[in-house]
């Protein structure tokens, strides 16, 4: 699957205009839906991206609004407005509108067919639905110890980059909070925090759990740590508790490092778990300085 973001961010896309100011742009695309009237909204489902030229609408502004109120019900992704005849600019009432429900509003152009993008989307989904599945298996057998270095996949190699064989760490996250959100919004929650710390790793769910495998040494900051990016994340999923104290974790991290300087001396391996426990998360680390050793 897709998220609005990355839909927003392709150049294939490059048309397509946001008009609403939200920062979690983290709203799964699983298809396009057109609906040119008020009386069909009952078709829009969940994680659609809603399209509309306003056609057959009689009052746009009007039925725009209504259109919005039951996505929000509904959790789909975002309005698109095809502006051309029938609405000729994405109405400022739209706008705000979508700002205080917290829906997304895109504007398209009219020189660009509905047809067009609805199959570059469908186009991306299926690329993909296959690039994550081949990273799952990866991933599975990568945490069951089932692979071996001869093993993982050029393209995975490509997207990490060769040294994380010796920088790779795989960190896996799972909620324990009694109202967990849906599985896959989680996911890309989490991957819009790890985008901000990291440039290299891959990611994808494995039961009730989010696996990420992380090229450490493709951080955007030198100075952030595992001790310091796990606080953060307990700080975005669980704002009302405070962080457990991490400082025996740092002071693990810490030795960690040092013995790694070591075992790279003496080309030697080690696997070692570290756990930390949250209010709602559950997160497992994995540090490894050889992936020969899983």
């Amino acid at each position: 699957m897709i998220t609005v973001k990355e839909v927003l961010s392709k150049k294939t896309f490059h048309y397509l205009q946001q008009h609403t100011s939200q920062d979690d742009l983290t709203q799964l695309v699983t298809g396009v839906n057109r609906v040119e009237s008020i009386t069909l909204k009952h078709l829009i489902q969940r994680n659609e991206l809603v399209v509309t030229t306003g056609e057959a609408m009689i009052n746009p502004i009007s039925e725009c609004l209504s259109l919005l109120k039951y996505m929000k019900k509904v959790g789909a992704a975002a309005l698109v407005i095809n502006t051309g005849p029938y609405i000729k600019k994405v109405p400022e009432e739209v706008k705000l509108y979508a700002e205080e429900v917290g829906c997304i509003v895109i504007e398209m152009p009219w020189r660009i067919r509905i047809a067009d993008m609805t199959k570059k989307i469908f186009e991306e989904l299926v690329k993909r639905t296959k690039r994550q599945s081949e990273e799952i298996v990866f991933i599975e057998k990568l945490i069951s110890k089932k692979i071996t270095n001869e093993e993982i996949p050029v393209e995975i190699i490509n997207d990490l980059g060769e040294d994380f064989l010796f920088e790779g760490v795989v960190v896996i996250v799972k909620q324990t909070n009694k109202r967990e959100m849906e599985i896959n919004v989680f996911h890309e929650r989490l991957r819009e925090l790890f985008h901000q710390k990291y440039n290299k790793f891959i990611s994808g769910i494995v039961g009730q759990m989010v696996v990420f495998v992380i090229n450490r040494s493709s951080r955007v900051s030198e100075t952030m740590n595992f001790t310091k990016f796990g606080k953060e994340l307990y700080a975005y999923f669980d704002k009302k508790k405070s962080p457990l104290p991490l400082v025996k974790v740092r002071a693990i991290l810490i030795l960690l490092k040092s013995i790694k300087v070591m075992m790279r001396r003496y080309k030697l391996s080690l696997w070692c778990k570290i756990r930390m426990k949250s209010g709602c998360l559950n997160i497992k680390i994995w540090v490894c300085t050889n992936f020969y050793s899983l």
